[in-house]
């Protein structure tokens, strides 16, 4: 399923492979964030209205309503057990709730401006947050002790999430760059560059050997999470991408705009058959030497002969 937000006042759950209608979700003001529940069955939206919502996904029933944010809620998630929703609003403070809505919310206050987002690390103990204050920061989510603070970005820190493993964070900011930070504060931050304008989004994939970045420069990037290499640029949006984010599985990506949606796919074979249907037939030999240096011809079409023709000999180089 998919999720997205609109500024009509509506949240739909879409199929992914686009057939059907939607499911529509229906809050009084406009959504600025949703996001699934781990096991897939609700659905949480940050209001305009400062408030909250997490509705059943079927979109039966009344949503739970989480209402004391002084001003817009930016954000809103469920921890990984379902048992708490931590939000971020612009009156610079994150809050932990209840997700059945009891109680009163644990209220985190320190950064010095509007807080954007906010995520739980894998094992719920643990909340980080990013702000307009150029800052995000790590807090233990029953509100003891003092932050990690993380220093270093030139602009707004538009989002910050845990690694899966917890031991990384990662910020995106408008000052175009992506960090990964030592979750514990330590050392310097690995700094991914290359955006041309804000990036508003970045995510890790579940197993934590990529990073989706999301950006007003209408492109989403793949880099690897060390850092290393160039990243994988994905292009075709009309306008700013205002979010993207990896399938479970991560074969597809999903990237968002204000004019639509667009699932993309990551699973080789997948690519590798719609090559093959686009060109209509093999690799020849002479491509296959060029492009596959030192291993032996073989059909990657297999809908398709085999190259009848031997590869020309290869030129020996020039010595000066």
């Amino acid at each position: 399923m998919v999720l997205t937000a609109s500024d009509d006042n509506t949240a739909r759950i879409w199929s992914a492979d686009g057939s059907g209608e939607p499911i529509t979700l229906s809050p009084p003001a406009i959504s600025n964030s949703v996001i699934f529940s781990a096991d897939g069955s609700r659905a949480l939206t940050a209001d305009s209205d400062r408030t909250a919502r997490i509705w059943n996904v079927d979109g039966s029933g009344e949503p739970i309503v989480l209402r004391g944010h002084e001003d817009e809620v930016r954000s809103a998630v469920l921890s990984p057990d379902g048992k708490r929703v931590l939000t971020a609003s612009w009156d610079k403070t994150a809050r932990v709730w209840n997700a059945d809505g009891s109680g009163a919310p644990i209220v985190i206050r320190g950064h010095e401006g509007r807080v954007i987002s906010a995520a739980f690390s894998l094992d719920g103990k643990r909340a980080v947050t990013a702000s307009n204050d150029n800052t995000a920061r790590i807090w233990n989510v029953d509100g003891s002790g003092e932050p990690i603070v993380l220093r270093g970005h030139d602009f707004y820190v538009n989002s910050a999430v845990f690694s899966p493993d917890g031991t990384h964070v990662l910020t995106a900011s408008y000052d175009r760059t992506a960090r990964i930070w030592n979750a514990d504060g330590s050392g310097q931050p690995i700094i991914l560059r290359g955006h041309e304008s804000p990036i508003i989004s970045a995510v890790f994939s579940l197993d934590g050997k990529w990073i989706l970045t999301a950006s007003n420069d209408n492109t989403a990037r793949i880099w690897n999470a060390d850092g290393s290499g160039e990243p994988t640029v994905l292009r075709g949006h009309n306008d700013k991408v205002e979010s993207a984010a990896f399938s479970p599985d991560g074969t597809l990506v999903l990237t968002t705009s204000s004019q639509h949606s667009r699932i993309w796919t990551l699973d080789v074979r997948v690519l590798l058959q719609r090559a093959c249907q686009y060109a209509g037939r093999n690799l020849t030999r002479n491509e296959w030497t060029q492009f596959m240096p030192g291993g032996p011809y073989r059909k990657t079409c297999p809908e398709w002969p085999e190259d009848p023709e031997p590869a020309e000999p290869q030129k020996p180089a020039k010595t000066p």
